[in-house]
């Protein structure tokens, strides 16, 4: 399997309890890097759970980089 890069926006930021943050993204249709995917998987959302040190390093509204390949 080849890699596949898609490009994700950080929609919301949502507090939880102790000190952890829901982070959800969803796909940039806008960017030329989601085209290829998107052709035949016109969707994509992801959802993390951090710790909030590591949520203050994203951004709401800040575009993300995600690489998908397979791991050996």
């Amino acid at each position: 399997m080849t890699q596949i890069t898609a490009v994700a926006t950080l929609g919301t930021k949502m507090p939880q309890s102790d000190g952890q943050t829901t982070l959800n993204f969803y796909a940039d249709y806008n960017d030329e890097r989601n085209k290829a995917w998107s052709k035949y998987t016109p969707g994509m959302s992801a959802q993390m759970l951090v710790t909030n040190a590591v949520a203050e390093k994203f951004e709401q509204g800040g575009r993300y980089l995600l690489t998908f390949e397979r791991a050996e």
